[in-house]
């Protein structure tokens, strides 16, 4: 992201975005302090896997993922630098290594 705001910009009624992996950070020199994925009303993002660093420090962004209304985060694999716990699909876990989360 260049914008300082999000890596996943999903937004619109039945938007629908599968993340399968990739590293995902934001540039310290850029005032990158937003979440890694945005999710608006009645969009879907689905998180197969990939690599996520450390959530923001700013207030209102500290998930990680920000979702407003019906937007929705599914997460079935990934590694995260934050707690990804929210967002998991049903019989998923997310089980702490470090300062990582890693999502089974």
């Amino acid at each position: 992201s260049t914008s300082g705001r999000y890596n996943i910009y999903a937004v619109e009624e039945g938007t629908e975005v599968t993340i399968n992996g990739g590293e995902y950070s934001f540039s310290p020199t850029k005032n990158q302090k937003r979440a890694y994925i945005y999710v608006g009303a009645g969009a879907t993002v689905y998180v197969n896997g990939g690599t996520f660093g450390k959530a923001s420090t700013r207030d209102g962004y500290k998930e990680g993922i920000k979702t407003d209304g019906t937007g929705k985060v599914i997460i079935t694999g990934g590694t995260f630098g934050f707690d990804p716990t929210t967002w998991l699909a049903d019989g998923y876990t997310a089980k702490k290594v470090g300062t990582t989360w890693v999502v089974e």
